[in-house]
């Protein structure tokens, strides 16, 4: 069966197009937010070739599908008009537990930069691999300074220091926001004078900017993840309130 066959039948027995209210992904599963998970035929979907098994947890509809579950999305998401944020123009259903909803969509903002935390942790592993075999052997023919590993150690950190950019645009297609606003803020968070703050701070003693008698923290944003997610949610829902005020000239 070929993935454009498979995505085809899963949407079929999911209740078919009208009955997807959003869909993302993760490692290894589709998710799927329905309107009526009634419509949904369970056991079909666990027979399908290339499905592994289909469930219906905490009310969210999830189809294991393995190693090629992006390929799958990705041929449902063109039968369906789906991407990452939800099925255009469909009102998403409440969600009926807070907590899964939490969960669920920290996962749909994680997910889309799963191909480059596995790059990025591959080049990762290879240094760690030519060091360990280096300290084993007792002979160094690459030491930490060198070009080749330094490259390496650059590439396998990349994402992790950039992080509240990759996902400040991942949280945008969650919410729904503009990009490029989402973008700014992970640039706020990433400016020198925070960052140099921050590291400054244990020689310096001074841990806050004053802003119109506010205190902004010194925190060396790099690799975190929560604070960008929660900023884009707070644009998301602050920003549609302010554009309307804003005179169309």
């Amino acid at each position: 069966m070929t993935n454009q066959e498979l995505a085809s039948r899963i949407i079929a027995n999911v209740g078919g197009e009208e009955n997807i209210s959003t869909l993302t992904h993760c490692a290894t599963r589709l998710r799927f937010n329905l309107k009526d998970n009634s419509k949904a035929n369970l056991d079909v979907l666990k027979g399908l070739d290339g499905v592994i098994t289909a469930q219906i947890k905490s009310g969210q509809m999830q189809v294991v599908i393995g190693a090629k579950v992006n390929a799958i999305f990705e041929e449902v998401s063109k039968q369906v008009h789906i991407t990452d944020g939800g099925a255009e123009d469909k009102p998403a259903e409440k969600p009926k537990n807070k907590v899964s909803a939490v969960i669920e969509t920290i996962s749909g903002i994680f997910a889309p930069t799963l191909p480059v935390l596995i790059g990025c942790g591959m080049f990762k592993a290879i240094v760690s691999l030519i060091s360990n075999l280096q300290s084993l052997a007792g002979v160094t023919v690459l030491p930490a300074d060198s070009g080749f590993i330094q490259v390496l150690t650059m590439l396998g950190d990349l994402i992790f220091y950039f992080f509240p950019f990759f996902l400040a645009v991942s949280a945008a297609h969650r919410f729904k926001v503009s990009e490029y606003m989402a973008l700014a803020l992970a640039a706020a968070y990433m400016y020198p004078t925070i960052m140099n703050g921050a590291a400054a701070a244990a020689e310096t003693g001074v841990t806050t900017l004053s802003f119109l008698g506010l205190p902004i923290l010194y925190v060396g944003y790099n690799s975190t993840v929560i604070p960008i997610m929660l900023s884009v949610w707070v644009l998301s829902l602050i920003y549609k309130r302010i554009d309307n005020l804003v005179p169309d000239f």
